[in-house]
């Protein structure tokens, strides 16, 4: 699930080849009909809130925002597929959150209150997405082990005070196995200093 529907048509196109060889398929017309769980949405404001305090409004669609000035973070063009996604839980949650703020007040103040075990002060984003990573990853459920969580973030939380929270409050009730420091190596398009979070 990601916010930029050409981050979600390169996923889906690279899947699909991916599945394709995979398959040692070489002919469209050959293809099975493949189902390719991609879908352009807000991966904090959509889908499902596991364990996590927010109030019922935070299911509705954009048209239940439209005189809130937060419409416009609650569209999406595959809403039900996002839903859909972010409404299970998983074994493995991978991904590569944003190192940004939001300049948005109403979006901000809305993140805020939903992530509040995470956010603090002038958060990043990679405050929130680490909670959130770990509500998507299954719990453990008698012999089935839990669900296992990868990202790379950048470190900034660890030095900053927005951190303090995530680290104090959130991380200290997960089983955070590895914190893999990466800035000794060259990670394309990744100018920040960063960590891999397991």
């Amino acid at each position: 699930v990601d916010l930029n529907p050409f981050a979600g048509a390169i996923a889906r196109f690279r899947l699909l080849l991916a599945a394709l060889q995979a398959s040692d398929v070489h002919r469209m017309v050959e293809s099975p009909d493949f189902k390719i769980h991609v879908a352009i949405g807000d991966s904090l404001l959509h889908g499902r809130r596991f364990g996590l305090t927010a109030t019922d409004d935070m299911f509705q669609g954009a048209e239940h925002f439209a005189d809130t000035g937060l419409a416009h973070a609650y569209a999406s063009e595959d809403l039900a597929e996002a839903q859909e996604i972010l409404g299970r839980q998983y074994h493995a949650v991978v991904g590569n959150p944003p190192y940004i703020t939001v300049a948005d007040k109403a979006l901000n103040e809305t993140i805020r209150r939903v992530y509040a075990r995470s956010c603090k002060g002038a958060y990043s984003l990679v405050a929130p997405f680490i909670e959130r990573f770990w509500a998507l990853a299954r719990p453990e459920q008698g012999t089935v082990p839990a669900g296992r969580v990868a990202m790379i973030v950048s470190n900034a939380f660890l030095k900053r005070e927005f951190g303090a929270k995530v680290i104090e409050d959130f991380l200290t009730t997960v089983d955070l196995t590895h914190v893999i420091d990466t800035s000794g190596a060259y990670i394309p398009g990744h100018g920040t200093p960063t960590i891999i979070l397991m």
